[in-house]
């Protein structure tokens, strides 16, 4: 899919009619676009343009934050200019794909009466120009089947690159799994298998209700179990899904606050100063989880230091006995019995009770062992001495750890500290909102607590409730064994649940498969994008199984909580441009991939090789800019790699809205410079 162009009338900042034409000359090579203004002018806007002409949308990925009747397309300078009177509104796309153009137009009419805004959806068509050069209309009722046969509303947010998607990716952080999580699900597309699934968990409980019948009492029993585990499993879900709804909501109402305190006047050193502190502080947390794991390996080792002497003591009683020779027994104790009881020795001659010979029998008697005794102290006197070799060598290892242990700990208490001090230095400012934001965000910090809380004791509760599953799917196992299945009622129960096991299986062997295969696109391309500083200490990028993101060292360890923020942003790049190219079924994406302000923190080593490796990745690269990331020498560097088609300015206009201007690109590299210098001024 390649756009061609986009009319816009009366759209958000674009007052009347306005286009921007892609289409670079029929040199399909020149595939970037680089549409240049500062923010708020409209950049976004575009893209918001593209969803709403396909899909009918209003809100992207980002408007998480704003109501629903805050969200208005149709543009306010035309609403106010004609108070009382309907306003046209309407995106015109034109694209081509598989060789076939397409024209979709969809429009709005708005009003605004002095105190309200009202915004009413209408007319929407298509047409569609085969590659025979006949055309044919599509009507408003195939319209959206038609789209959705092109590009998949599931996949749609992978197409545009926004700072914030990107930070979120960044950080070890419940967003980052719910963005992964929510990615990969997409990506299935296996409508048909999770209907199944369904579809099959309902005639299961309906059949289960007919089980209180069946002559296998045993059978009824164990399915009854294994469905009361599975409800109770269904509900912790419920829960996890509600309490990271909230953990997320509340993420959400903590980046307002901080939006907010940041307009405050005289406290902006404050909040950058806590800023450095909470990043701090997550990276200590991650080190403290992965010290946390590292002692539950040890435990068996601290369980033999504690036990140190007592073992010690064991090995050198049984050291002592097999250097007297009592271990092994010189002669074993059945023969000697022997002996003693016949009064006969092994060379004929008679042993008389009493006699000196049998008083020194009697003592080896006395001295020797059972042989089953002999092997277990020999097992025992073996494995002790493997452990006392490692007494100082594990004695060491556990320090270091609990070391390591305490010193984060001590730092994180102090950390926490100037976290404490900072919020009140914000709160005791004289302006009385700084205090009541920063007492909302304290309390918003508390509650997350709480939640984290709650999430971790769900996901200890759902690891039990797995096992138990497993155990009763042997247990059912065995009692089909056992069971003759005369029983029709018990016979189409045990196939339900066997069919249901499968999919499951099918399903979890799927998206073990998906993630795999985003990590390895995602560091593949990470290789490529990466500066040399990067490739020297980094490995790999892999999906977790509870679906975060992380970042291997050369030595195989995590390391997400130690890379630069400019390597944090290549990474996020990375794994959206591997969840786009999944989404595309191949190498290449063969959709328009919109990239808003995605230069923030990298250094220019990782702009150059974004600019030079994107162009190849993409049909169509459009590159939503301002002048603090695209700069003479970002221009230079594309305009040298030959893929640069054209450049559009955003002007503002005298009543507010935004101008599209386009430039030539030796133009645009003028102005540029000259933007470029009066930012140095």
């Amino acid at each position: 899919m390649i756009i061609t162009s986009i009319r816009l009338k009366n759209f958000r900042q674009f007052a009347g009619v306005q286009e921007i034409d892609l289409e670079a000359n029929g040199d399909n090579t020149k595939n970037v676009i680089v549409i240049f203004g500062e923010n708020g002018r409209g950049k976004t806007g575009i893209f918001r343009a593209l969803m709403f002409c396909l899909y009918g949308i209003k809100r992207l990925s980002q408007d998480a934050d704003i109501t629903d009747d805050a969200l208005y397309l149709v543009n306010t300078a035309a609403l106010e200019a004609n108070k009382d009177t309907p306003v046209e509104c309407y995106v015109e796309l034109k694209f081509e794909h598989e060789g076939s153009h397409y024209s979709v137009k969809r429009s709005l009419t708005g009003l605004f009466d002095g105190s309200a805004t009202f915004e009413e959806e209408g007319e929407k068509s298509g047409l569609v120009t085969l590659p025979d050069g006949n055309s044919k209309i599509i009507t408003a009722e195939n319209l959206d089947t038609v789209i959705r046969s092109i590009l998949d509303p599931r996949v749609k947010d992978y197409f545009l690159f926004d700072g914030e998607k990107i930070e979120r990716l960044t950080r070890a952080s419940i967003e980052q799994k719910h963005e992964v999580s929510a990615g990969i699900r997409n990506l299935l597309n296996i409508d048909s298998l999770q209907n199944s699934i369904t579809a099959l968990k309902k005639l299961g409980n309906e059949i289960n209700n007919d089980l209180q019948n069946s002559s296998n009492e045993k059978l009824v029993q164990v399915f009854q179990k294994l469905r009361k585990n599975e409800e109770d499993f269904a509900k912790l879900e419920e829960n996890e899904t509600r309490i990271t709804d909230e953990m997320i909501q509340s993420s959400s109402q903590l980046a307002e606050i901080d939006r907010d305190l940041d307009k405050i006047s005289g406290i902006r050193s404050l909040l950058e100063e806590r800023k450095l502190l909470e990043k701090d502080r997550s990276r200590l947390e991650d080190d403290i989880t992965e010290l946390l794991s590292n002692l539950k390996g040890h435990i068996p080792k601290v369980s033999n230091l504690l036990m140190k002497n007592v073992l010690q003591g064991t090995f050198q009683t049984i050291e002592q006995k097999k250097k007297k020779g009592e271990i092994p027994s010189i002669i074993r104790k059945e023969l000697i019995q022997q002996i003693l009881e016949s009064n006969t020795c092994i060379c004929g001659n008679e042993v008389c009770e009493g006699s000196v010979s049998y008083n020194a029998i009697s003592e080896w008697l006395a001295k020797a062992t059972d042989k089953e005794e002999e092997d277990e102290l020999l097992d025992v006197w073996s494995h002790l001495g493997s452990v006392i070799r490692n007494f100082e060598e594990n004695s060491e290892n556990i320090n270091s750890v609990l070391i390591e242990y305490g010193k984060n700990k001590s730092m994180l208490r102090e950390i926490n500290s100037s976290l404490d001090e900072v919020g009140e230095k914000i709160g005791d400012k004289d302006r009385q909102d700084a205090f009541d934001l920063e007492e909302i965000r304290k309390r918003i910090i508390k509650d997350q607590v709480a939640l984290q809380y709650k999430l971790d004791e769900i996901n200890g509760q759902k690891e039990e409730k797995k096992a138990e599953n497993e155990r009763l799917q042997n247990q059912l196992k065995d009692e089909k064994a056992k069971s003759d299945l005369n029983d029709e009622i018990t016979q189409r129960s045990i196939l339900v649940r066997e069919t249901l096991n499968a999919l499951n299986d099918v399903y979890s062997t799927f998206t073990e498969e998906i993630k795999d295969k985003l990590g390895k696109s995602a560091t593949e391309l990470f290789n490529r994008l990466i500066d040399r500083e990067g490739k020297r200490v980094l490995s790999k990028i892999i999906v977790n199984q509870d679906y975060s993101l992380e970042i291997l060292d050369k030595f195989g360890k995590t390391f997400l909580a130690n890379i630069s923020a400019g390597q944090r942003q290549i990474m996020s790049i990375s794994f959206i441009s591997a969840l786009a190219q999944a989404a595309s079924n191949g190498n290449q994406i063969n959709i328009p991939l919109f990239m808003d302000t995605p230069f923030g923190r990298l250094s220019y080593d990782h702009r150059k090789n974004l600019i030079n490796e994107i162009p190849n990745l993409s049909s169509q690269w459009i590159l939503l800019a301002t002048d603090t990331e695209f700069r003479r020498e970002e221009a230079r560097i594309l305009q040298r790699s030959e893929r640069w088609g054209k450049f559009f300015l955003l002007q503002p206009t005298e009543d507010g809205a935004t101008q599209i201007v386009e430039k030539d690109i030796n133009a645009a590299i003028t102005l540029l410079q000259e933007r470029s210098e009066e930012n140095l001024k």
